[in-house]
């Protein structure tokens, strides 16, 4: 999995990281206990997130937008 927070502020690292784990450990957890598949197919929040899947293109904005071809999840 890979996050990219952008201008997270250095002066204030140990609230950001509280900040974002707070924010993520829900989610983090869902995985870790139902597996990467079944908690995209059960959480539309996680659903929502996912652009690529084992190198498919799952939203169609971003295909068309490539001019490319896509596969719903």
């Amino acid at each position: 999995m890979h996050s990219c927070v952008t201008n997270v502020p250095g002066v204030v690292s140990m609230t950001s990281t509280f900040a974002l784990t707070n924010a993520t450990m829900s989610y983090i957890s869902a995985i870790a206990i139902s597996g990467f598949e079944q908690s995209i197919a059960s959480n539309p929040t996680l659903k929502n997130g996912v652009n690529v899947i084992g190198g498919v293109l799952t939203k169609k904005a971003v295909a068309d937008s490539h001019g490319l071809a896509y596969s719903e999840f």
